[in-house]
Parts: structure tokens; sequence; C-alpha cells
């Protein structure tokens, strides 16, 4: 934990040392990438942080006084799932809060009742482009459903790494890939999971967040990295004002 005065309180969580095995199987595509029928998926023993860790995160998002609470996290914390008339079909990737449903819903109804204010996450692991709200229910798709919303979610990119898609469809043959590219376009993952605001998971960059006493403000840049003389343009802006749930977004 590093506290910025009365700012910023940053926690940096540890989600590897201490998590359980994959919920669904330590295979790849219909284990930890979309288990279709996976039943262990909710099971409260899985752990992602150990109960200490947790325990410690839960206390002190809930105790801070900071005016804004940041959650440094490595893997993405939303659901990123198929989905039917709202409901989860089969998560995209288990390695994720996904496969751990009960420990991020405990996460989450704590937030909640204890109503903190002002709760981001900063996120990597997919080398995707992602602004999303921070859900207590994600199935809840009700744009009034006001105390639902926690905060929002940043995911920044990989500069020269595979993308999203490039690492998955590596592990696929040529039919579950052409599903696999359909199902990662924006349009079908913003269908799928209406709290992702922005998506992007072909292109390469990075991605900036300032901090102000009145937002918060992600910017995300796209970088040619095939190019000898790789020019940098903008992707997406997402800012996200002081004691306000939803980010105001806009994208290039």
């Amino acid at each position: 934990r590093f506290a910025f005065g009365s700012f910023l309180d940053l926690f940096m969580i540890e989600n590897r040392s201490y998590r359980s095995p994959h919920a669904c199987g330590e295979g790849d595509v219909l284990q930890r990438y979309v288990p279709l029928g996976c039943t262990n998926l909710n099971n409260p023993e899985q752990s992602m942080l150990g109960t200490r860790q947790r325990d410690w995160l839960i206390s002190g998002l809930t105790s801070s006084k900071a005016t804004w609470k940041l959650m440094g996290n490595q893997t993405f914390f939303g659901r990123l799932a198929l989905t039917f008339m709202g409901q989860q079909l089969a998560p995209l990737n288990v390695d994720a809060w996904d496969g751990f449903n009960a420990e991020r819903r405990q996460l989450t109804d704590a937030i909640r009742e204890a109503k903190v204010s002002n709760f981001l996450i900063a996120t990597g692991d997919l080398h995707t482009y992602i602004s999303s709200d921070i859900k207590a229910d994600y199935g809840n798709s009700s744009p009034f459903a006001f105390s639902n919303y926690l905060g929002t979610e940043f995911m920044t990119p990989a500069v020269t790494s595979s993308n999203l898609g490039e690492m998955l469809a590596a592990k696929m043959d040529a039919n579950q890939r052409d599903l696999l590219l359909k199902g990662l376009a924006t349009p079908a993952v913003k269908i799928n999971n209406p709290h992702i605001r922005f998506f992007n998971s072909t292109s390469q960059g990075y991605s900036t967040l300032e901090m102000t006493g009145s937002y918060t403000e992600w910017v995300a840049y796209s970088v040619d990295k095939s190019s000898p003389d790789p020019q940098v343009s903008r992707k997406c802006i997402a800012r996200q004002r002081k004691y306000m749930s939803l980010p105001w977004l806009t994208s290039q």
C-alpha cells in the first residue's frame, strides 16, 4: 500500500503466488480459455489472492479516507464472456478474475456496502485496450441500477508483444481461430459485455493515467511496431470524474 497524502491510496496486489489452480483445468481451449460447461467457476474455495491478502485489501479499501483508491491489478477484473440475454454462457479467460467469481463478488460487495467512492483499477495482462465499468453484479445490465456501478477499470495494451487475439489464436486450429476472432471483434465484445466502454485487441501501444483533484484521465496511444519510424496516434480518452461512477469517454 502506497499512501500519497490524502490524495491517493494505491493498493498493489499480487495474484500469482497465493491463488488456487485454474477452476476448469490447466489445458488451453475449453479449460483456461472459453471453458464451456465448467461448473466450478463460482466455487467459494477458489481464491485469486489468498485469505490474508484478500482481508488486507478489503480492509484497506473500505477504510481509506483518500480521495482516490487505486488497485494495481495483474489480470482483468471485469467480466469478459460470451453471453445470452445478459447471462454468461462461458468466460473467455478464467486465468483472470472470471475464474474467481466468488472472491470477486466478496470484494465488490464490500466496496458497495462501505460506499467506497472514486475507486479505480489499473490492469494489464491481456495486451488489449479496455475501459470498463466496475460492477457489483456484471449480470445486471440495467443502466438505472446506479448502486451497481462502483468505478472504472483501465487496461493498458502491449507495446510490442502479441495482442489477445494473436496469443489465443496461436493455441487454436483454423475453425477455432475464426470463431475467436469474430468473438473478439469490438462490436461482439461490447454486445456480450455492455460494461466494457472501449475495447481494442488489434493494435499495440501504451497508455497513461493522470490523476487530479477533480478527475482521473486515461489516454491510450497506438504505435505501429512494424514501422522503422513508428508513429504514435491517440486511440481513446476516458475521464472518470470525482464522485461519479460512470466515465466520460471518447475514441478515435
